[in-house]
């Protein structure tokens, strides 16, 4: 080999070694960072997320790496967060061991295959199988720790040589979403399995009678999905019927039915959108990226969030804009200067005198015109001079701002009335201590429908809210002042 070859070689290498290093800073991200990365997946691929992040958290104790900084390995050689188990290679285990988002994924797959051998009878299964009913999935569970006997709760304390085990695997996931997520799941009656040994695999135990339900999102028709599997999809000439073709990853499909229950899956039935292919698919590898009537949506986080018709309306009519090129954050909390951005877009209002205050260095420079406009139409208060641009919104300082919006305009209620709000009554019971001013508000913006409260007897004044709560009140906002 020349010299020169060589020292590019030994280059090359360098720089691999170093963008390694920096990419997979083997550093574990915190149990809640790692939470949010498992409720993301599950929601996506229609399992239940209680589930999902009770296996993380007896599997590894939300651990990826270890203190060391090494790939947290089990005894048998499973790999990272959800412990996967790759002997026979379904998975590349470079990418289980650096990819935590990967090695979810991954373990989302598993316990998907695990469900398919109970609906599909390979061992044991629950009632109806219906997903989105929590104690259906006691057999995937106890499959994937492994069809053992020593998962029987029947022969327990199980007795090994080197061990002793306490608790069945299936039924420690219920107790860890009970104590540590607060839901509750009803354990089956275990005078179905047999005193030694495994049950049989055609044994269907009936569901208990108190049923906890997971929340699993399902599609409406005209929904866009994506396409998304480690593989191809199948598509069937009727729920869990006949194969009659394929979809690639990443091909975009119209739902057109459903969703339709069988064999322990929901199904759908689909549509190209050339019109020429056509059938039924399962949920859990169709991930929502639009709808027929806004195309696919410009905000990735935005295709399972509550908020999406309402922030897709104002989108379209350029009223709002996201986080990001790519990212609506609805979940962010909203600050005074976000706020203002949002009303500016919706009213026509006129243009703010300058250097109206203190804390302008603390200002963003794109958010500053908003601030002007919105102090002097009267919309925000400025502090004896301060802004306080960066402050989170809270409901009860935004019942007070969006009354003031609804006041300026003729909403259908005779202007010279006085007082006309002070006969509504509420059934909010947490808005003692609040100034009488704060309740006028209140009682504004829940008479029309601007504001509800987040629970029934509940307003929650204290709670900040988030960018598409935000949305949403200027939406109805909107359509009250029109």
């Amino acid at each position: 080999m020349k010299k020169r070859t060589l020292i590019v070689v030994i280059v090359s290498m360098l720089i691999m070694l170093i963008s390694n290093s920096f990419i997979y800073a083997n550093i574990n991200p915190s149990r809640e960072e790692l939470e949010e990365k498992i409720e993301e997946v599950a929601v996506k691929r229609g399992v239940p997320a209680v589930l999902l992040k009770s296996i993380a958290r007896v599997e590894s104790v939300f651990q990826h790496y270890d203190d060391s900084g090494n790939v947290f390995r089990g005894s048998s050689g499973s790999i990272g967060l959800m412990q996967i188990y790759n002997a026979y290679n379904n998975f590349d285990t470079n990418k289980l061991m650096y990819d935590i988002d990967y090695n979810i994924e991954a373990g989302v797959e598993m316990l998907l295959s695990k469900w398919d051998m109970s609906a599909e009878q390979r061992v044991s299964n629950v009632g109806n199988m219906d997903p989105n009913v929590l104690e259906n999935w006691y057999f995937a569970l106890w499959a994937y720790n492994g069809w053992v006997e020593s998962n029987n709760p029947n022969m327990l304390p199980y007795h090994y040589r080197t061990w002793i085990k306490d608790e069945s695997y299936q039924e420690l996931i219920f107790m860890v979403a009970d104590e540590e997520y607060d839901q509750q799941i009803t354990n089956i009656d275990a005078s179905y399995l047999p005193n030694a040994g495994l049950p049989s695999k055609n044994l269907n135990v009936p569901t208990p009678g108190e049923i906890n339900y997971a929340g699993i999102i399902q599609y409406n028709p005209n929904d866009l999905v994506e396409v998304d599997t480690f593989n191809v999809l199948n598509l069937r000439d009727a729920p869990s019927g006949n194969v009659i073709g394929s979809l690639q990853n990443g091909q975009i499909m119209t739902v057109q039915e459903g969703p339709k229950l069988e064999n322990g899956y929901y199904w759908y039935k689909l549509v190209s959108q050339d019109g020429a292919l056509q059938g039924w698919a399962a949920r859990n590898w169709l991930i929502r990226v639009g709808d027929t009537e806004n195309g696919i949506y410009p905000f990735e986080d935005l295709a399972y969030n509550w908020s999406r018709d309402y922030v897709m309306k104002l989108y379209n009519k350029g009223l709002i804009s996201g986080y990001s090129e790519t990212l609506f954050l609805p979940d962010k909390f909203v600050d005074r200067e976000v706020l203002s951005a949002f009303i500016c877009k919706v009213l026509e209002l006129p243009q703010g005198q300058e250097d109206q205050f203190k804390d302008i260095n603390e200002i963003s420079s794109w958010a500053l015109e908003y601030l002007n406009k919105v102090c002097d139409a009267g919309i925000f208060k400025v502090d004896d001079g301060f802004i306080k641009p960066k402050k989170q919104i809270n409901r009860r300082e935004a019942a007070l701002i969006f009354s003031r919006i609804f006041e300026n305009y003729d909403n259908g209620y005779e202007q010279a009335e006085e007082e006309p709000y002070k006969d509504v009554e509420l059934s909010f019971e947490d808005l003692e201590g609040l100034t009488e001013e704060e309740v006028n508000a209140i009682k504004i913006v829940y008479k029309n429908n601007i504001m509800n409260g987040k629970y029934e007897t509940l307003f929650c004044p204290e709670d900040f809210i988030t960018r598409a709560e935000a949305a949403v009140i200027m939406y109805r906002l909107l359509e009250t002042i029109e």
